[in-house]
């Protein structure tokens, strides 16, 4: 549940300031979890060369240079991005062992829940997505995230987050928009040459691929509208010409359809391994 403090005693808040709260919590969390790494494992004159190898790997996830523990604890305070935030705390749910996960995901879930203001974005297994409707993040996105999982898929859910980083990154970096589309294209186009078992492109696996997954050929116009529109974005400009940015919901609307065909093509599978 949200809080609720500034709604009983009727205090106005904006975004800026909800985001402001939650960088905070973030920074608590994050010192809370360097503090406590590894104390319980090892003894205490270990601890300092462990949390300098923790701090080093996070540094490398994020690109920022490391100096020292005491540099790079100040360098998170400092920060007052609030995408370089989520950032953040990616990298350290990557770089930590399941037991400090699980405790990471729920801090995190805490601090979003306590927000007073929607913050536009949801934690689902160690990442930050763009929150859009809840019933198509929890049934398209995350369950096709969730049965995505695995070596067979990687080339199809590596493209596929990258999409949704950069849809959440749009709200900062509208070019993003254009990025969003083309990896998600590249997921649906990797899992149809593993549905038809060839390398050839999306163009030229449509029809064997609508076939292949079992569905009614309404879907193969779908499918052939999809892969028109991905190719505005895909392909160079002319010369001369300057390439449209397509709107933040034409964008989500893509990639909610993109995960359409996902679960469509793993339907058996999405049904026997991710509960309804």
């Amino acid at each position: 549940m949200q809080n609720d403090f500034y709604k009983r005693f009727n205090i106005p808040i904006n975004l800026s300031k909800a985001q402001g709260h939650f960088m905070n919590r973030i920074k608590n969390i994050i010192h809370l979890l360097i503090d406590e790494m590894y104390r319980s494992f090892f003894p205490d004159f270990f601890l300092e060369g462990k949390k300098r190898r923790l701090l080093v790997f996070v540094a490398n996830k994020i690109g920022k240079k490391f100096d020292s523990i005491q540099d790079f604890e100040e360098s998170i305070d400092r920060e007052e991005n609030f995408l370089e935030h989520l950032h953040l705390v990616e990298a350290f749910y990557a770089c930590i062992d399941e037991d400090r996960q699980s405790q990471l995901s729920e801090l995190v879930e805490d601090a979003i829940s306590e927000s007073v203001f929607d913050l536009g974005t949801i934690w689902s297994n160690g990442k930050f997505l763009k929150k859009g409707a809840p019933i198509l993040d929890k049934r398209l996105v995350n369950e096709s995230l969730g049965i995505l999982k695995g070596k067979s898929y990687e080339n199809v859910l590596d493209p596929f987050e990258k999409g949704l980083k950069c849809l959440l990154q749009s709200q900062k970096e509208p070019g993003s928009l254009v990025n969003a589309t083309t990896n998600v294209y590249e997921a649906l186009e990797a899992l149809a040459k593993i549905v038809c078992g060839n390398d050839r492109d999306l163009s030229g696996n449509r029809q064997l691929f609508i076939a292949k997954i079992n569905t009614p050929e309404f879907y193969k116009k779908v499918l052939k509208e999809y892969i028109e529109y991905a190719c505005e974005f895909r392909h160079a400009v002319k010369e001369g010409e300057k390439r449209r940015i397509p709107s933040e919901r034409e964008v989500e609307a893509f990639v909610y359809l993109t995960a359409i065909f996902i679960r469509l093509a793993l339907w058996d599978k999405s049904h026997s391994e991710v509960p309804a």
